[in-house]
């Protein structure tokens, strides 16, 4: 089995790709994690392993904190921000991953 040969874009896809990616708002990952996590309030799913009742007033900031650690691979220290409730090395989500979904 061969490749397929390049095809040329022809100019109106340029152009229209371009149009497009001008009117897509720049955010970060964060935050669109952030805003579904606020929407389908998915982050209330997740508990301590113990499966006691969380008591962390900021539990969708840190669940999205340490979900985004670990599917980028890039460990809890860029993201840590101590002017963040939840996100601050302090948090006691963030001193352990040890979080489960129901």
């Amino acid at each position: 089995m061969t490749g397929l040969d390049k095809r040329e874009e022809p100019p109106s896809l340029v152009e229209l790709r371009e149009a497009v990616n001008a009117r897509l708002p720049r955010v970060d990952l964060p935050e669109i994690l952030l805003e579904i996590a606020a929407r389908t309030d998915f982050a209330s799913k997740f508990t301590h392993v113990s499966e006691r009742a969380s008591r962390v007033s900021d539990l969708a900031v840190s669940v999205c904190t340490v979900l985004i650690a670990e599917a980028c691979k890039i460990g809890l220290e860029p993201l840590v921000r101590p002017d963040v409730p939840g996100a601050a090395a302090h948090s006691p989500v963030l001193g352990q991953s040890e979080l489960h979904s129901q």
